[in-house]
């Protein structure tokens, strides 16, 4: 009879081995390490990275599930949104695809192209 756990039973394990070794100064001390950690904007970062703290990260993440649930319930269940938004999408596209822009769009999106194909990505 051989015993098995999960990773999540494991890695509780484990903490709980942990936290259950240190002192109660200890405990402090790596709590406190931990919060700082997750507060701090990453360092070594080049000019480009994300300058965000974990914390601010994981509420970004979280705010924008969030607002993807809530668009997706309207889109999904309310007729006079998706109506609304129906109507947008057939105004825009008549707009960008009507006869007097039609070689102007057929231009841009030819220039478009051939940039991708084009540039150097490295």
């Amino acid at each position: 009879m051989g015993i098995s756990f999960t990773n999540e039973q494991m890695e509780a394990l484990v903490a709980k081995a942990i936290i259950d070794g240190l002192t109660p100064e200890q405990r402090t001390e790596m709590i406190t390490t931990a919060i700082k950690q997750v507060l701090a904007k990453p360092v070594n970062q080049n000019s480009w990275g994300d300058k965000r703290s974990e914390l601010q990260l994981a509420f970004d993440r979280a705010v924008t599930t969030v607002a993807n649930n809530i668009a997706t319930d309207m889109i999904k269940n309310d007729e006079a949104f998706k109506a609304q938004i129906k109507s947008l999408f057939v105004d825009v596209s008549e707009k960008l695809f009507s006869s007097e822009r039609r070689d102007e769009m057929a231009s841009n999106i030819a220039g478009v192209i051939e940039k991708a194909l084009t540039r150097d990505r490295y």
